[in-house]
């Protein structure tokens, strides 16, 4: 991923930082707990040298349930800060270091089933390619430090995996470690899968005891039936044979689905899907800490035309109101409506049925603020204005409208909150 690459700026300084005993050192991770609930981890911590820009991510908004402490390992100081979620949807359609670049990697994709829901992680890195000039000039940097810094990724699942690429794995299977630095670094791409089950417990001991229940009632009935006559032996031993049927049946039904995964494809994508790596939020990239990146414009939504507010940057934990606005109507286009929905305050999450307002978007193509500005900004509360296009489909075809209204959004918990919202045909 390229927003990775503002790191090499990180590099040069340490190059200077090379008579320690180390540069820096950055580890992010995903755990995934038995219940579905998710904690996110991001540690970075560095020389002397680097430690404003490494504090600074303290300073930006962050995500709801989010918790920093200060580590430190020899020379090297820093943070850790933790986010919880209510599950990995939650996650991973906030975050571009899950995403689905298109023709590139699948993303993170899930299918729920009765036994077990089914993940599969093919999260990616894109190299330098060819680029002749990074590699003369930067390769000697590079080397030098390389043995200075480390960078890695690891994902914590409730149970064993069933595949990965990982290069360190747990003795129980259970946690995963990517060394991804030389990839940040190098020239070439770089995947980093996984797939896995993430059990439900009640259902597969219910389906054991079901089980062993008709394969205890199908030898009792069969062996009691030689002690009986006529009819009644006949009844009891067919009875029996029924009870091993089904033992049989669910047995091997509840064996196949554990041992045979299902094939995931499109539609089981929870990440956000976009069309190319050059604008990435940084707030996945810890070696960016207290550097701005561009916004995300997935190409759904066109660039800004002179009159919108510029310079805001486009995200859930945006620090400007107008970038929280276009994030919702970002995830609207993306149909990411429980994103959507999560960008409104607590008293208007109130005033609304979801699956009723959900339901609204059902034709909806595109949700494209064009022109927004922000009226008033007291950094409690902001008033902005806007004009909208939004294109539905209409049987066959579809049908373009233009909106014009006020937004009113409220800060709550650090975080831009959409609190009221009007519109009318322009």
């Amino acid at each position: 991923m390229k927003i990775w690459k503002k790191a090499g700026m990180l590099v040069l300084a340490c190059a200077a930082g090379l008579t320690f005993s180390g540069c820096m050192k950055a580890e992010m991770g995903t755990t995934i707990h038995a219940d579905g609930t998710v904690t996110d981890t991001q540690m970075m911590m560095g020389v002397p040298l680097l430690q404003e820009g490494i504090m600074k991510e303290k300073e930006k908004p962050q995500p709801p349930n989010t918790t920093f402490k200060n580590v430190s390992e020899g020379n090297m100081s820093g943070y850790e800060k933790t986010t919880e979620y209510p599950d990995l949807k939650s996650l991973v359609s906030t975050k571009t270091a899950f995403a689905q670049y298109k023709g590139k990697n699948e993303g993170i994709r899930q299918r729920k089933g009765w036994l077990y829901d089914y993940y599969t992680f093919d999260m990616y890195i894109e190299g330098q390619g060819n680029n002749k000039s990074t590699r003369n000039e930067e390769k000697a940097i590079m080397d030098a430090v390389a043995n200075q810094i480390s960078v890695k990724y690891t994902l914590n699942l409730p149970y064993e995996y069933d595949a990965t690429n990982a290069e360190e794995i747990s003795k129980d299977k259970k946690t995963l470690t990517w060394n991804i630095w030389s990839a940040l670094m190098g020239q070439d791409s770089r995947h980093l899968t996984a797939a896995f089950k993430v059990w439900h417990k009640p259902a597969l001991y219910g389906a054991i005891i079901v089980a062993v229940i008709a394969l205890g009632s199908g030898a009792f009935l069969i062996v009691t039936s030689g002690k009986k006559l006529g009819d009644e032996q006949v009844k009891f031993k067919r009875m029996g044979l029924m009870a091993l049927a089904a033992f049989v049946i669910i047995g091997g039904f509840t064996g196949f689905t554990a041992a045979v995964p299902p094939a995931l494809n499109e539609s089981d994508l929870i990440s956000t899907q976009l069309d190319e790596t050059k604008n990435l939020l940084e707030e996945n990239n810890p070696m960016s800490a207290g550097k701005k990146s561009d916004p995300v414009m997935p190409s759904s939504i066109p660039a800004p035309e002179k009159s919108v507010t510029s310079g805001s940057r486009i995200a859930y934990n945006s620090s400007n109101p107008d970038g929280l606005f276009r994030y919702y109507h970002q995830c609207i286009t993306n149909h990411e409506l429980r994103s959507a929905y999560n960008c409104y305050s607590d008293s208007f999450k109130n005033s609304l049925n979801y699956d009723s307002w959900a339901s609204g978007y059902n034709t909806t193509l595109k949700s494209i603020p064009q022109k927004v500005s922000v009226l008033s900004n007291d950094g409690s509360r902001a008033v902005l204005t806007y004009r909208l296009k939004a294109v539905d489909r209409d049987g066959d075809s579809t049908k373009t409208q233009y909106f014009t209204g006020q937004c009113t959004l409220v800060k709550a918990d650090g975080l831009w909150k959409i609190d009221e919202i009007t519109a009318q045909r322009a």
